[in-house]
């Protein structure tokens, strides 16, 4: 859809730096097919890049080769787009045969949960949930939900949660002025600058 196109260079520029500050090599835009077959981000890691990303993300769950599809605001993760999200894990798998499966993992980024997917997967795969927000299906290839409004409020999050819902984006707002993080809440600005305007009065006259 057209939010899709967006938010989608937004989040790029949130997500870029925090996997190649921890070392990792990001790919965007992986063509495996013809051109819905397209991966947001291919994101390789390392045993380091990944004890880094643990330590400073919600991403410490990332295995070698991570393929990271964004369903953001109005962009739905349904059960058709999870197929294809699989699909392109198995064309990406063929280019690169000799990857074991268990180092090769599919990651949707979700603005809200995708509870009728969810209840899917726990029916035909199994479900487990790992996290606040985090969910991983029991499929051939390993396949993560990050719900983003699910997030907890802390500082590895903040940026991640501008591109949640409404509900769980306020506070998250509210928490970038309390802790003014300037380069946060540029971005916060450029996304949703009446609730920071908002938000920027309420704790002025508090």
């Amino acid at each position: 859809g057209n939010m899709r196109r967006e938010w989608e260079p937004h989040l790029k520029s949130v997500l870029q730096p925090i996997f190649t500050d921890a070392g990792a090599e990001v790919i965007s835009g992986e063509q495996v097919g013809a051109r819905e077959l397209e991966i947001d981000f291919v994101v390789r890691c390392d045993a380091q890049s990944r004890q880094s990303l643990a330590a400073t993300s919600p991403f410490g769950f990332f295995a070698a080769h991570n393929l990271v599809e964004a369903k953001l605001m109005d962009d739905r993760l349904t059960v058709a787009e999870f197929s294809k999200c699989m699909g392109r894990s198995w064309l990406y798998h063929a280019r690169h045969p000799d990857l074991p499966l268990a180092e090769l993992q599919g990651v949707a980024l979700c603005s809200r949960r995708p509870s009728a997917l969810l209840r899917w997967l726990s029916r035909n795969a199994g479900l487990d949930r790992i996290g606040k927000g985090h969910y991983a299906a029991r499929t051939a290839v390993a396949f993560r939900v990050l719900v983003l409004s699910e997030l907890a409020i802390e500082p590895s999050n903040l940026r991640l949660l501008l591109f949640a819902t409404k509900r769980a984006r306020l506070p998250a707002i509210r928490e970038l002025l309390r802790l003014r993080d300037e380069a946060c809440l540029r971005l916060a600005y450029e996304l949703h600058p009446a609730e920071v305007r908002r938000h920027e009065h309420d704790v002025r006259h508090r």
